[in-house]
């Protein structure tokens, strides 16, 4: 009964913080949408940032089914466990990098002309993301063959789960630090150019939660304790990863504060950015 109970509280905690989130994302992206032609929102590249904020969501999924305590160690919960985390997590980390990219492309074109439209970067994202499906397909494939969807198998599609994780974490930490490569090399960007700065908070606190919690959660010798640092820390790393970049525009915004006095650093103007037309020329190329 103790264990019960204490199942059941790691869960209403894990349920009550993402559902928290979810609400918090859901509005950001209304006020996005609502603003998304004015200098403030649209460095964020809109189109991209609605993306984002769907893997957020995604990532808040991932936590309800750790949350479900019903369907702890069964085969289901282990293969949406293992979907939603990384499908989550490319939404939104992957769509960052690829901002990222693109406004370190634009920023550094100098007198060449570059088209760097929201569909030639949704097709980019398209093709990793069709690769990324493939290779879930196959670990579900994989485990329903060794277990025949029998949930007493359950500690099989664990470790099969470790297994296929192995070169999805890689990808996921080399995805991080390319992200904020991307980010510090249009750090000098004009002063309405703070997405590469924003970018660059998102993943330090993304990075920062994830090295704390998943030690902590993997070394855990209680299944509950493991399932709570899990979702809280995958809710946390989302939520820090949006309110860098949405959510202190928001702020600002409801604030009326300058964006600018709250990111002070990277306001020099770069030679680079402002020879051809300067910041209407690149915020013209992301909003296309």
């Amino acid at each position: 009964m103790a264990d019960k109970n204490i199942a059941s509280t790691v869960s209403a905690i894990i349920y009550v913080y993402a559902s928290i989130c979810v609400i918090i994302i859901i509005v950001w992206d209304l006020v996005l949408q609502r603003n998304k032609e004015t200098t403030l929102f649209r460095v964020l590249q809109p189109t991209l940032m609605h993306a984002v904020h769907l893997g957020g969501i995604t990532c808040c999924i991932f936590a309800f089914i750790l949350g479900s305590y019903k369907n702890v160690g069964t085969i289901s919960s282990c293969i949406a466990e293992f979907w939603t985390g990384h499908i989550g997590f490319w939404l939104t980390v992957g769509m960052m990098l690829l901002k990222a990219w693109r406004t370190h492309r634009l920023c550094n074109a100098g007198l060449k002309r570059i088209q760097i439209s929201n569909f030639n970067v949704l097709l980019i994202f398209l093709r990793f993301f069709l690769v990324l499906v493939a290779y879930l397909i196959a670990f579900t494939v994989v485990v329903m063959s060794y277990t025949g969807g029998d949930d007493a198998e359950s500690g099989e599609c664990e470790n099969l789960r470790w297994i296929f994780n192995v070169p999805l974490l890689f990808f996921e930490a080399t995805s991080l630090i390319a992200c904020y490569y991307y980010a510090w090399r249009v750090r000098d960007a004009p002063a309405v150019f703070h997405d590469s700065q924003l970018i660059a908070n998102s993943v330090t606190a993304c990075a920062t939660v994830f090295t704390l919690c998943l030690p902590l959660a993997a070394l855990s010798p209680s299944k509950d304790f493991s399932r709570l640092v899990y979702g809280i820390g995958s809710v946390t790393a989302t939520f820090a990863l949006i309110y860098n970049m949405t959510g202190v525009k928001v702020f600002a915004m409801v604030a009326k504060v300058r964006f600018t006095a709250l990111f002070p650093h990277g306001s020099i103007a770069s030679p680079r950015s402002t020879e051809v037309g300067g910041v209407k020329r690149i915020l013209r190329r992301l909003s296309n």
